[in-house]
């Protein structure tokens, strides 16, 4: 059976108006919280003060319905703002939490039909963005429509509207429902999700997602999460996300290029949010990667397998072997040609395999290849010297008029020419994956 707590501003009509129970006294009969916190304000503190109202009512609740009620007092005497919304949220917030985390294992509800619109407003959004352990809860008045008549609440006798109430009957109507406004709050929320997604946000659409997790469908958290994992590369991960969804988000499925194809639509998005300093430390991965496949595919030459070996302190940075090297005078001797006969067999890097390309293959790729190697080595050493700001301008200046696009339309043009498939279909792939999420959002 659940277990509820209520949490309750007081207003006007609390605890029994019109000869029918206020919201909090009828929120206690419908639902039968065992903890209630009753938020009093200057003014109800001075009603409280007067004939202990609210909790007499509750009480006598109580024992017509066999029930006890645990009554908390929160007085705020020196409340008088009590139109101030962030005053309330933000008070409220922290009220809320502490009685989630010393009733775990119940459900929190809010009354949001009593106390001032900011009360009601900051109770409305707290329930919007918390999970299936708080509910707000509204109650209708008795004839559907605001009260025409009011009691005298300082001139109020507590005893008789008591034993007056038409809600002290067991065929009593019963006007509790959950707020609406919660939904449409939610979609104030979805609307955030998708700005996060539209920016290939998806660590701040998934915070936002599950915030309404119970709005929304369930496959829109997981492809977010799956999509969290690609922007961080991580694609097993992130295929483990999907396995059991009817979701194809991989363009390239081949074991030993989505890796490239991947790095290349991860750059897409730095562009696409300028983020060019993210962009710019990515080239030169990526470049290394395409020079590998460029030497297997142009040149027959593997050079990691044949001509390297693993150091660093996993043993996973290929470095130039001469022992290896000699059993290739050619491959060592364009080398050596390169440096003038001082080739240090130093790290696997972007320049010498562009030599070893030159060499070898006369493809016309290997001109732009040549070109992609100078911008790499002049922003390296932009990067390596300078602590700045990475702009779009700077790229430019920096690489002698190739702006971020023009490195990036290279770097697919040279994937293509080797072998890698990657078309406009693949080049929309984020923005294809965004557009499943959004459709199921709407």
């Amino acid at each position: 059976m659940t277990k509820y707590v209520l949490f309750s501003a007081i207003g006007g009509t609390d605890p029994i108006s019109n000869f029918r129970d206020g919201s909090m006294l009828h929120i206690c009969r419908v639902y039968k919280p065992e903890s209630v916190y009753l938020y009093l304000s200057k003014e109800m503190c001075e009603f409280h003060d007067k004939d202990d109202r609210y909790r007499f009512c509750i009480h006598r609740l109580g024992e017509l319905l066999g029930h006890k009620f645990d009554v908390h007092i929160i007085e705020r005497r020196d409340l008088v703002d009590v139109h101030k919304f962030d005053l309330f949220y933000k008070e409220y917030r922290e009220l809320i939490k502490e009685i989630r985390e010393k009733h775990s294992d119940a459900t929190v509800i809010l009354n949001v039909s009593s106390g001032t619109p900011s009360m009601k407003g900051a109770l409305q959004f707290i329930a919007a963005v918390s999970g299936d352990s708080i509910i707000p809860v509204q109650v209708s008045t008795p004839a559907k429509k605001i009260n025409e008549h009011r009691e005298n609440i300082k001139d109020y006798d507590v005893h008789f509207y008591w034993e007056y109430n038409k809600d002290n009957t067991k065929d009593f109507e019963n006007r509790c429902s959950k707020s609406e406004s919660v939904t449409l709050l939610a979609e104030v929320m979805k609307n955030v999700v998708v700005n996060h997604i539209d920016a290939y946000d998806y660590s701040a659409a998934l915070a936002v997602a599950e915030s309404i997790k119970n709005h929304i469908p369930s496959d829109v958290v997981c492809l977010l999460k799956a999509m969290k994992w690609r922007t961080q590369l991580d694609v097993l991960k992130m295929l483990k996300e999907l396995n059991s969804l009817p979701y194809d988000l991989l363009p390239e499925k081949n074991n030993e290029n989505y890796k490239i194809v991947e790095y290349l639509l991860w750059l897409q998005t730095k562009i696409h949010n300028e983020e060019y300093a993210d962009f710019v430390r990515g080239i030169t991965p990526i470049l290394t990667s395409l020079l590998e496949r460029a030497l297997k595919v142009l040149c027959n030459i593997d050079a990691v397998k044949d001509y390297c070996e693993m150091r660093g302190i996993n043993r996973n940075v290929p470095y130039w072997c001469l022992e290896k090297l000699n059993k290739n005078p050619e491959v060592l001797g364009a080398l050596q040609a390169r440096f003038k006969g001082n080739f240090i067999p130093d790290f696997l890097n972007t320049e010498t395999m562009t030599v070893l390309l030159k060499h070898f293959s006369s493809h016309e790729i290997i001109e732009d290849i040549e070109t992609l190697n100078k911008i790499e080595k002049k922003i390296r050493n932009e990067a390596a010297h300078t602590i700045t700001i990475v702009t779009k301008e700077r790229v430019i200046n920096a690489t002698e008029g190739y702006s971020p696009e023009d490195i990036f339309n290279l770097l697919v043009k040279v994937t293509k020419a080797i072998d890698i498939k990657i078309d406009n279909n693949t080049l929309k792939s984020y923005d294809n994956a965004n557009r499943i999420i959004k459709n199921m959002l709407f």
